[in-house]
């Protein structure tokens, strides 16, 4: 097998999980500047109009919340269909409605009681969990209005070495391009049930 190429497809997924941290948590960008990096905001620092606070005081995501967010994103004129929730929300959005309804699916013999799609009155709405979402926040994401943009695509490149084995690296610039930024709403002050 080749070792070289199965370390540069892991590095390349070690990439992809860099970007969505980036993504889900960067809060500010930066120039840079001949010595330092330059960086990108990710969703919480493009963000900022509809930044829904409780004041400091955490609260447990409730329907009337979500809802909440997903109309003043609508009638900032964004189409919201994506909720990205930490694994504790995921749970807690599951347990808003699985209370009161299970779905069994007989031929397989097992019970759902997920909630990857909530059907609200602003339309239809994608639940997603990420790993690196912290709880104390949801984002509320029109992905219409969202984009990545690319200034230099990843690729990789081959070094010289003076040795036996070879060597090489990831090369690559991309930032979030937020075209519609009124459009999208983060929950704040959230905790886990």
């Amino acid at each position: 097998s080749d070792e070289y190429g199965y370390n540069m497809i892991k590095a390349m997924k070690e990439v992809a999980k860099d970007l969505e941290l980036a993504i889900t948590t960067q809060t500010t960008d930066a120039a840079g500047s001949a010595t330092v990096a330059r960086t990108m905001a990710g969703i919480p620092g493009c963000v900022t109009t509809n930044a829904l606070a409780n004041s400091g005081t955490a609260r447990v995501i409730t329907n009337a919340i979500i809802t909440n967010a997903l109309k003043v994103a609508w009638a900032d004129g964004g189409e919201p269909n994506k909720l990205i929730v930490s694994a504790g929300n995921k749970i807690n959005i599951s347990a808003l409605t699985t209370s009161n309804t299970k779905n069994i699916e007989a031929a397989k013999k097992k019970v759902v009681e997920a909630i990857d799609v909530i059907d609200t009155d602003f339309g239809r709405v994608e639940v997603v969990a990420s790993r690196f979402m912290p709880d104390t926040s949801i984002y509320v994401l029109d992905p219409q209005y969202l984009a990545i943009a690319w200034l230099r695509p990843f690729q990789k490149k081959a070094l010289n070495t003076d040795f036996d084995g070879k060597a090489g690296m990831i090369t690559g610039e991309m930032t979030l391009e937020v075209k519609g930024e009124k459009g999208q709403a983060i929950i704040k002050d959230l905790k886990l049930a």
